[in-house]
């Protein structure tokens, strides 16, 4: 099993793909959003948005930090 910092960064990079994901739709978005798309685009970065967020708020996200920090909380 991987120690609580190697999850953690697998964690964080996971995040920041769904962060530069996000800003993919966004530019397309301003730039090159097709007629039409712009429901479906909202929708797109919505729900990447959901996602990161429970990446982010999760319990064991703050049990990893606590185990890699070597403390007992």
């Amino acid at each position: 099993m991987a120690s609580a910092y190697q999850q953690l960064e697998q964690r964080f990079l996971k995040v920041a793909l769904l962060s530069e994901a996000i800003g993919m739709l966004r530019w397309d978005q301003s730039v090159l959003m097709p007629a039409g798309g712009a429901v479906a685009r909202g929708e797109q970065v919505a729900a990447l948005a959901v996602i990161r967020h429970g990446m982010m708020t999760d319990d064991r996200l703050s049990d990893l930090l606590t185990e890699a920090s070597g403390k007992d909380g």
